[in-house]
């Protein structure tokens, strides 16, 4: 083994006797195996440790952290696990352990934090985890349990539920709203079904609810209980059967980062003054939602939104100018929506090492479709590049759309395609994914475009630069 004793090997610590607790002799730490010198913990996590839970572990009796996660270790749970009464710490996840969750682990009572998500457990998740009254984490994501939600209203104190990617059914847990100490709840990719439950309410010190990818049906959390998220940054809801209308004091969760609330069936405004100060995503595409988007003050205030995804839904009237005030955008969807009038894009990109591509998806088919190219050549309605961008002016209608992939486009035209940008920004060239040529191509008739117009596709590179791009945009 070792001519050092235990307390010596590597990721194990003791708890030293009384007489040795505060003695920094290495000489004399380096002791042989002492029986009085407990193991409180062994810590191995990405080690490539491999094999089957030792039953052994039974004999550590003071034993409180215990993380074997982001090993090679198989098998099933030993039940001498149950006899480590004062394991406050069990992290297994990121293995590869099967069988079923022992209902044994509810004789852990001093435990804080249990982590068994990636792994291959099967089976339901015992009810007896709801006896950890002090637990802090349960971390089960990753594995293929099945089964309902079991009631864990006892585990009060509890921070983290990570229960995603399973094969959960059956509703949300009312009594998940009693855990009023619960911040962050992770149920995607499950089964679940029924509504979201008015008890969500009570959890006034939630930050994260991510519950996409369910089949989650029922009306959307009405204003009492939105209202009482004051401390949530992440709601993510996405693909399910949602239905209703948004409340206004959504948009007043000052506190909000990311919105995904996508592929439902969502309808009504949205809150038409948000005070969304720190959103930096916004998903809201193929729902049902009508009228105008926010003011222009709203979107003022959004100075760190980078993704705004509306596309799908039937929206109406006019971008606001707000919108060119966000500059971290990097990408935005307004396809298939109701916009008319002028519509004012801004991009402002910031780029280091890596490429930035930013996007600018419009309206192409169907009732809500881009005007004709007639239209654009109209001699009042010719659309420009603004002279405001460090870019020379050019007319959008006399761009043409890139249909391959953007970053080869880019690299296969070259700069040339805009003169006057090597000279304005001082040697430094960007690429630019479109060039000057005849009018757009019509895809599917004489009164259509292709599908997705890239405007501007733009990739700067090696070379901390900042560059802006106004464009002006008409809409049927």
């Amino acid at each position: 083994m070792s001519s050092k004793g235990v307390c010596m090997w590597y990721g194990v610590e003791c708890k030293p006797r009384d007489d040795r607790a505060n003695n920094d002799d290495e000489e004399e730490k380096a002791m042989h195996y002492d029986e009085d010198d407990e193991v409180v913990s062994i810590d191995l996590r990405g080690n490539h440790v491999y094999g089957t839970l030792p039953a052994e572990f039974k004999g550590l009796h003071k034993l409180e952290f215990l993380d074997l996660g982001d090993n090679k270790m198989h098998g099933t749970f030993p039940y001498q696990i149950a006899r480590m009464y004062d394991l406050k710490h069990l992290l297994l996840d990121g293995n590869a352990l099967t069988g079923t969750l022992p209902a044994f682990l509810g004789q852990m009572e001093d435990a804080k934090e249990v982590r068994f998500g990636r792994n291959q457990l099967v089976g339901t998740i015992p009810t007896e985890l709801g006896r950890l009254w002090r637990l802090q984490h349960l971390s089960l994501e990753n594995n293929r349990l099945t089964g309902k939600i079991p009631n864990l209203e006892d585990c009060d104190r509890l921070h983290t539920l990570w229960l995603d990617n399973n094969m959960l059914t059956g509703p949300i847990p009312t009594t998940l709203g009693g855990m009023e100490e619960l911040k962050v709840v992770h149920l995607h990719s499950n089964r679940l079904t029924g509504s979201l439950p008015k008890e969500l309410g009570q959890l006034t010190f939630l930050e994260t609810i991510v519950a996409d990818q369910n089949q989650l049906a029922g009306e959307f959390p009405g204003a009492d209980v939105v209202s009482s998220w004051r401390h949530l940054k992440r709601l993510s809801l996405q693909h399910n059967k949602l239905r209703g209308t948004i409340p206004p004091s959504l948009g007043m969760l000052s506190l909000l980062e990311v919105v995904e609330l996508n592929n439902n069936e969502l309808s009504g405004p949205l809150p038409h003054e948000p005070e969304l100060f720190k959103i930096k995503k916004l998903h809201l595409q193929n729902n049902k939602f009508e009228g105008e988007l926010p003011s222009s003050n709203a979107f003022a205030i959004m100075a760190n939104l980078e993704e705004l995804w509306i596309d799908d839904n039937s929206f109406g009237g006019a971008l606001p100018d707000g919108v060119g005030d966000c500059a971290k955008l990097t990408s935005i969807y307004l396809e298939r929506n109701d916009f008319a009038g002028t519509v004012r894009i801004f991009v402002l990109l910031v780029i280091f090492a890596s490429p930035c591509l930013v996007r600018a998806f419009f309206p192409s088919q169907g009732k809500r479709s881009f005007s004709s190219p007639r239209q654009y050549n109209s001699s009042n309605r010719t659309t420009h590049v603004l002279s405001a961008s460090p870019f020379p002016p050019l007319p959008v209608a006399s761009v043409r759309p890139v249909t391959t992939d953007p970053v080869d486009a880019r690299e296969a035209h070259g700069p040339e395609g805009v003169p006057g940008v090597r000279e304005q920004l001082h040697g430094e060239v960007p690429r630019v994914g479109l060039r000057p040529s005849s009018p757009p191509r019509p895809a599917d008739g004489p009164d259509r475009l292709p599908r997705r117009l890239h405007l501007p596709v733009l990739l700067l590179r090696r070379q901390a630069v900042a560059a802006g791009s106004r464009a002006t945009f008409f809409f049927k």
